[in-house]
């Protein structure tokens, strides 16, 4: 749990002070934006290396974004592009400055 906390909920945190879009987000609950990741953590390997970096991690089943698939059943659903940019916006003290 610690491991999904560190990819999901904490980022967030940091996040919020930037982008207070990102506040409630990194959570499944009711009325939450629905932005999952569904894997097999037996499976799950990242296939990418420095020579090829756009090779597809494997045992990634469903990534829903904003409640749409982008992927399903381990497949890209084509010409699919939910969500939308979240723009930050500098913090005191910040390198963003």
């Amino acid at each position: 749990m610690a491991a999904l906390a560190k990819m999901t909920w904490l980022p967030v945190q940091r996040l919020e002070r930037i982008a207070p879009e990102m506040a409630g987000r990194g959570r499944v609950r009711p009325g939450a934006v629905a932005d999952l990741t569904l894997f097999d953590p037996a499976e799950v390997i990242d296939r990418a290396t420095c020579e090829a970096p756009d090779r597809y991690s494997t045992g990634i089943v469903h990534v829903l974004v904003g409640g749409a698939f982008v992927v399903r059943d381990s497949a890209l659903v084509a010409g699919a592009v939910p969500g939308r940019p979240i723009r930050g916006r500098p913090v005191e003290g910040s390198r963003l400055e």
